[in-house]
């Protein structure tokens, strides 16, 4: 592989976004301006395919760009500032996203009638994202009028870190200078970065087997989900996207599901995609024959859209 593969997938994720990225063996022999130059190819080309579905303007791309390489790819956020009890001081927290992929958090106090710091905390590990460090902003108070406390680590649904630091002010707490994560110089990427559309609204979507994901497996044999996992790797070879290639619709998505309403392969298709279901109830499994009726399932829901569509013969399945 000579170049970097760059998957965005365009179909609504509601809450979210999904962008797959495919890495050559021998990156991590870069340097780190060839790294970070690499990393904003990627991320730049994505977002700009991904804003081209969505309606993004451009402009918004080319001025987040140009903000990443004047930083020298560092990321820093300040938090909002606390004034301390009698007025006097006032404190923020002071975040820096290192290369690790975690922040690197501490505590500054300023005089509150000008801008000039006045202490800072040692640092602290801190979450990965902004909206972490807006958590850790929160906990953020004045427990003196020379003291502060925070919680540094704050992850995601509410999950803190047990410990909360604490910061009291003195001639050992002068503002740190030079911390944090070494700027870098954009160079040349190193790799050509390829990006492609994926899912039903991508033009250029070629025809692909998307086969994985199970559930809910209570009560269904081990035997049965180890074999039907080792079956759906196979999906993914070449002979059995040429099989599908004759499809009229570009992507094939197949899961099983484990209930007691439905029973049997179905198959429903629209907007450039099926989806492929194995159904199957958990108490009808013959636990003795686990991985043989895992193979007898997919077999009958491959027949079906063999038929359904014209398919040529199925290949084997080892």
């Amino acid at each position: 592989m000579d170049h970097v593969a760059v998957g965005v997938w365009l179909d609504s994720l509601r809450e979210s976004e999904l962008v797959n990225v495919g890495l050559p063996v021998g990156v991590a022999e870069f340097s780190a301006d060839q790294l970070a130059s690499l990393a904003l190819a990627i991320v730049d080309g994505g977002m700009r395919r991904l804003g081209q579905a969505r309606g993004w303007p451009a402009s918004a791309m080319d001025h987040a760009r140009e903000h990443v390489v004047v930083s020298g790819f560092r990321f820093v956020w300040h938090g909002d500032w606390k004034s301390s009890r009698n007025r006097q001081l006032r404190a923020r927290l002071r975040v820096e996203l290192l290369d690790t992929g975690f922040g690197e958090l501490s505590i500054q106090v300023a005089d509150n009638d000008s801008d000039d710091l006045v202490a800072e905390s040692p640092p602290y590990k801190a979450y990965a994202t902004v909206e972490g460090f807006r958590r850790s902003g929160r906990t953020l108070r004045w427990v003196a009028q020379d003291e502060l406390e925070v919680s540094p680590y704050c992850g995601p649904r509410g999950l803190y870190d047990d410990k909360k630091a604490r910061f009291r002010m003195g001639p050992l707490a002068p503002v740190r200078l030079g911390r944090g994560a070494s700027p870098r110089q954009f160079v040349e990427p190193p790799l050509p970065v390829r990006v492609c559309g994926r899912g039903s609204q991508a033009p250029e979507q070629p025809h692909e087997i998307m086969a994985g994901g199970m559930g809910p497996t209570n009560g269904v044999p081990l035997s049965y989900t180890d074999e039907l996992w080792r079956l759906f790797e196979q999906l993914d070879t070449p002979q059995w996207q040429a099989w599908w290639s004759g499809a009229p619709h570009a992507v094939l998505e197949i899961d099983a599901y484990f209930g007691p309403k439905s029973q049997g392969p179905t198959a429903r298709a629209g907007n450039n995609v099926v989806r492929a279901r194995i159904n199957r109830w958990p108490k009808a499994i013959d636990r003795a024959n686990g991985a043989e009726e895992a193979r007898n399932d997919l077999r009958h829901l491959l027949e079906k859209l063999q038929l359904r569509f014209g398919l040529g013969p199925i290949p084997p399945l080892h």
